[in-house]
């Protein structure tokens, strides 16, 4: 996951893809996907990116557009964390099962 500050059509972009890894918002993503800057937000070159058995287990995935993360243009006052808003991606996870073989484990083997 990163700053990788490239958008989805460079090369850096699609060499991530051919390597396995997944787009997690281009999979699951909610609302609208720019995070840069955030003074005007017109790029999209924040990403989280997974691979393997956890990226079929993306449940949603957001940019967060709120406050700390995204200036108030209202308030001259504001100030953002950071010049690119965050991406936030939940994942569905088991704790019932062996991280290894995901097999259900009885309390007595744990």
């Amino acid at each position: 996951m990163g700053d990788m500050n490239h958008d989805p059509a460079t090369p850096e972009y699609q060499g991530w893809v051919r390597g396995g890894m997944i787009d997690t918002f281009g999979k699951k993503g909610v609302g609208p996907p720019l995070t840069c800057a955030v003074t005007e937000l017109t790029e999209r070159i924040d990403y989280v990116f997974a691979s393997g058995p956890i990226a079929g287990r993306i449940k949603t995935v957001r940019v967060l557009n709120e406050a700390l993360f995204n200036l108030d243009a209202r308030n001259p006052v504001s100030y953002a964390m950071s010049d690119h808003l965050p991406v936030m991606a939940d994942f569905e996870i088991t704790t019932h099962g062996d991280s290894e073989s995901g097999k259900p484990v009885s309390p007595e083997q744990k």
